[in-house]
């Protein structure tokens, strides 16, 4: 599992597209649709609907359209598909891709909660808009699978608002292959007494704005928000974690009093996984000689719950 937030701004709705296609002007043309909440709070992508170009999923927007020259369609920008072949859950994934216009220039495969805006006269777009919601959860999961057109960056983003202004955004950055599904989950650190009335998911294939790769494909599945139960709250106190010696060098230990540890992971700063054990103790001795210096975060799983502690390793 993937776990990565507020570590890198992605600013989704002015810089995704600021040269979207340089060496022909056409025009963009399609219908916006109306959002509705993700169901139960969780998405597997199962219904879709067929727009001007291609199908979306249900109540998602993305970057299928009908290209038009001096009002004339003269064919289709399709970067949304449905995978039927690999889902992870139920019968289809969404496959978001980076795809060439017309043989030319590439536009990024982008699937938004909100809707997306998009002016080829000014080669200029946007995201906005959103989904009602207003619930404070933890975290934000699901499963991904990425395949890069060369050197390429996909990323999640998560933004919630309130009055229109923006109370929290989280990514995920993803700059390695993911051949298999990969799980991820990003915190979601909410303002102390603050609830947001709109939130916008935006998954890209690529982060770049100009000289964009045809070719690269990010494959999204089971999302959704997860909230943390009353149960979890006894392993986050400081008096029942511990982690000694500080500062870490080498072997550490992760010890709880009265706890039982069934699992430990560690991911290093960019969200990768680098070492994860069983348990079924209360006290794990781990070798970190290995490991580059650095910041890691460290998750804690018991039979009331999980915690994510975060460490230097010197």
């Amino acid at each position: 599992m993937i776990e990565y937030g507020d570590l890198r701004q992605v600013n989704h709705k002015k810089n995704m597209m600021k040269t979207i296609i340089s060496i022909i002007t056409i025009l963009f043309s399609g219908a916006t649709q109306a959002q509705a909440p993700i169901t139960q709070d969780f998405e597997s992508f199962e219904t879709w609907s067929n727009t001007l170009a291609g199908e979306l999923p249900d109540y998602w927007d993305g970057f299928n359209r009908v290209i038009e020259f001096n009002n004339m369609p003269i064919g289709d920008v399709i970067c949304i598909k449905r995978d039927t072949l690999d889902p992870k859950d139920g019968n289809y994934a969404v496959e978001i891709t980076s795809e060439s216009v017309l043989g030319g220039a590439a536009v990024p495969g982008l699937l938004t909660t909100g809707d997306l805006l998009i002016d080829f006269n000014t080669q200029t777009g946007d995201i906005i808009g959103g989904e009602a919601f207003t619930n404070t959860p933890t975290h934000f999961n699901g499963w991904f699978k990425y395949s890069p057109a060369g050197i390429d960056t996909a990323f999640i983003s998560i933004g919630f608002l309130f009055n229109s202004v923006e109370i929290l955004e989280a990514q995920l950055i993803i700059d390695t292959i993911a051949s298999t599904w990969t799980e991820f989950s990003i915190p979601l650190n909410f303002p102390v007494g603050v609830n947001p009335d709109s939130v916008n998911i935006v998954f890209g294939s690529t982060i770049s704005s100009d000289l964009i790769p045809a070719g690269s494909k990010l494959s999204i599945d089971a999302i959704e928000f997860k909230y943390q139960t009353a149960n979890t709250s006894s392993l986050g106190k400081k008096s029942d974690l511990k982690i000694f010696p500080i500062p870490i060098s080498s072997l550490f230990t992760i010890k709880t009093n009265h706890e039982t540890i069934s699992e430990i992971k560690i991911l290093d700063a960019l969200g990768r996984s680098v070492f994860k054990t069983p348990g079924n103790t209360n006290s794990i001795n781990i070798d970190a000689s290995n490991f580059q210096k650095g910041t890691y975060y460290v998750e804690i799983t018991t039979e009331s719950g999980r915690t994510i502690e975060t460490i230097e390793i010197k």
